[in-house]
């Protein structure tokens, strides 16, 4: 008898015990990075280095309709490191500290009711390092050549780069290693020779600490 008694208390505890484990909601996460992209890019702007990234969740139920998120407990991980906890925790930021595309970089959260149910949700974060092209005034086409005696009007365009970061940018425009413009946003050019190749070098100091050189090649042909 006392065998039977033990038995029925342990199966009437299996469904709860099942049910403790898997939380019934599905959270939808999303990412916004702060980098800068001209009007005309269509597509999403990528995180860079040092760039601030937000990460938000929307709740929804089993069948599709949004959930408060009042009573749940978010628990938000960084390459599986907590940065970011509480209730109600919908969202939460941080800066991107990745140099490199090869690096990985992976947001979960784990989501949790009062019952102590569960569930856990991941998304993967990709990365650029930020961009210049020089194209030609009137066409947003990148330039790779340009014609010997030709003269040609050009500018630049900036892509991925940390918002903050676009105040610091000074630009340094050479041909071959003959200093040609500075702190220019457009040119007017025409290559004498086919030798060398037009630099354009993007200076970028913040803070006076630290100084950093993006740039982009165009050759003569």
């Amino acid at each position: 008898m006392r065998k039977k008694i033990i038995f029925l208390a342990i199966f009437l505890c299996l469904p709860s015990f099942a049910l403790a484990k898997e939380l019934p909601l599905f959270a939808h996460l999303t990412w916004q990075s702060q980098t800068f992209v001209p009007s005309f890019y269509q597509g999403k702007s990528l995180p860079s280095s040092n760039s601030q990234v937000k990460v938000s969740a929307l709740v929804f139920d089993k069948e599709g309709k949004i959930v408060s998120s009042k009573d749940l407990f978010f628990s938000w991980h960084l390459n599986s490191q907590i940065v970011d906890s509480g209730f109600g925790k919908v969202s939460f930021s941080f800066i991107d500290k990745r140099e490199k595309e090869s690096e990985s970089l992976t947001i979960a959260l784990v989501l949790k009711d009062k019952f102590g149910r569960q569930k856990e949700f991941s998304l993967s974060i990709p990365f650029s390092s930020p961009e210049v092209i020089i194209y030609p005034q009137g066409s947003l086409l990148s330039l790779k050549k340009i014609k010997k005696g030709e003269e040609i009007s050009l500018t630049y365009q900036t892509f991925f780069f940390p918002q903050w970061k676009l105040v610091s940018l000074k630009p340094f425009w050479f041909f071959g290693n003959k200093l040609i413009a500075e702190n220019k946003r457009e040119i007017v050019f025409k290559p004498e020779n086919s030798f060398d190749s037009l630099w354009l070098y993007l200076q970028s100091r913040y803070n006076k600490i630290g100084t950093k050189y993006y740039s982009q090649e165009v050759k003569v042909d």
